[in-house]
């Protein structure tokens, strides 16, 4: 509310509007702002409610909107990130604000960075760290220009990432634009200091991509360093132990993915209770052989780490131990008592999931069959991961081997009956797509996929997998025949 220029007008939706209005009425915040509720109207779609009441306003005082929908794009305004809002402008910005960190950076003789503005300079694994920058093209474009921004750590490893992609047909030469990063950081990643850099790269008329280059020919630009803090809570598990080990670690829960075809990911959740006395590493044992080792990172005390370990679906039973300088930590028994041998961790289904959405829930399972009638039915398990303050969408999509899009379903949570809004730490959700499919349709190979996008903004969830990120945006469900 503070960051909205005097006289501003808000067109918000439910959610915002009435914690603004109590600002303004009971706290007194900001009389001179107005803040007009955007409702739906009859059949009208809500996008094109949003964009009347946008083409009412804009040019009679500064105007800020809390929604951003795809139709947007179409339009001749131009929508600069306001924190969680969007300030709309009737004509291009060519000024520099004065608060950010200037750069002075040219990727192809084509675009120059202006500067970044960072909200903080410190995450937690599965947190948001938010970033805008300020860039401009240097002459008249065409085509898909994309920037994509990183968070790495040592050997280049991308531990948070985001892409955003422009048509460049949009901009003029010499304009300021503005694009809102939301970095979402691997749960997986220890405390520690990263990097964040910068790129970009053009989608080329014949398919595939280039990365431009500096004036100096470098791929990315350093921005800054991010300090990654270790969660205080303990991460949500479908299978929670408690096992202390002699050194003052404590695995709480282990979890199991088998998206990809062939391979188990086991998830270890530790604890770190007492104070730290060296280097450990954990081994995986199955059939008495030892299938996977690492070292595990340094866990403050008093925080949380939650580890990931490839392993093949052949590999089961599991079992665990943990080893320090090549002897064996013994783990402790019910009264404090050393307890010899290793510790065999829960039967592994033949399939599960536990896939996190952008820190906010877990895809923890998924089903599908075909219906009588020409439609699929598709159940998710989701798993909230704490109190949900956005409004998100779940949508199910089907595409063929080309990508193109075959049949999709977008929901509210439940059939629309459990809002995630409703949504508290742990709370298992049944949801429940129907998917048509056209009648007719070529047999052949196609994709089941997960998306979850915020129903305001249509920002979507990352997938903190980094094997799956790979992927693209989605997480994948399945391969099934038309």
């Amino acid at each position: 509310m503070d960051n909205a220029p005097p006289e501003a007008l808000v067109l918000a939706n439910w959610h915002w509007a009435t914690p603004l209005w109590y600002l303004q009425y009971i706290e007194g915040a900001r009389p001179d702002m107005e803040v007009r509720y955007v409702y739906p109207e009859g059949a009208e779609p809500i996008s094109a409610t949003w964009l009347r009441r946008i083409e009412g306003n804009i040019g009679k005082r500064p105007l800020v909107v809390t929604n951003y929908y795809q139709e947007f794009g179409a339009t001749p305004y131009h929508f600069v990130p306001l924190r969680e809002a969007f300030l709309v402008q009737g004509e291009p910005l060519f000024d520099v604000p004065d608060d950010i960190v200037r750069l002075d950076v040219t990727f192809g003789d084509k675009v120059r960075l202006l500067g970044y503005r960072l909200l903080a300079s410190s995450v937690s694994p599965g947190e948001p760290l938010h970033l805008d920058l300020h860039w401009q093209p240097l002459v008249e474009l065409e085509g898909n220009y994309s920037f994509f921004m990183h968070l790495i750590g040592d050997g280049g490893r991308v531990l948070g990432q985001m892409d955003v992609t422009h048509d460049m047909a949009g901009y003029s030469q010499g304009e300021v634009a503005v694009d809102r990063y939301e970095i979402r950081v691997l749960p997986t990643t220890p405390s520690g200091h990263y990097q964040l850099i910068v790129g970009m790269y053009i989608t080329l008329p014949g398919g595939g991509w280039r990365r431009l280059t500096t004036e100096g020919g470098d791929e990315t630009v350093l921005l800054t360093e991010v300090e990654v803090m270790p969660p205080a809570s303990p991460p949500v598990t479908l299978h929670p132990l408690h096992q202390p080990f002699t050194n003052g670690l404590t695995l709480i829960g282990v979890d199991y993915d088998t998206t990809l075809e062939g391979t188990r990911r086991v998830y270890l959740h530790w604890c770190r209770l007492g104070p730290e006395d060296g280097d450990y590493d954990v081994l995986l044992y199955a059939d008495n052989a030892v299938v996977t080792e690492s070292r595990l990172p340094r866990i403050p005390l008093g925080t949380y780490l939650t580890t990931a370990h490839d392993l093949p679906m052949t590999a089961t039973p599991l079992q665990i131990e943990l080893r320090s300088a090549g002897d064996v930590v013994p783990r402790l028994g019910p009264w404090g008592w050393p307890r010899r041998g290793r510790l065999a961790l829960p039967t592994p289904p033949p399939r599960s999931r536990y896939v996190n959405l952008g820190g906010e829930m877990l895809l923890v399972g998924a089903d599908h069959r075909r219906l009588s009638g020409g439609t699929a039915r598709v159940e998710l398990r989701l798993v909230a991961k704490k109190p949900l303050l956005r409004d998100y969408v779940v949508s199910v999509r089907l595409t063929d081997e080309a990508g193109r899009l075959v049949s999709q379903d977008d929901t509210v949570p439940a059939l629309g009956a459990i809002p995630t809004l409703k949504w508290i730490r742990g709370s298992p959700v049944s949801d429940v797509h129907f998917l048509p499919l056209p009648a007719g349709g070529q047999a052949g190979p196609l994709r089941l996929d997960l998306i979850v996008y915020d129903a305001f903004t249509m920002r979507k969830l990352a997938i903190l997998d980094d094997r799956l990120a790979k992927l693209g945006p989605s997480a994948p469900l399945a391969q099934v025949e038309l």
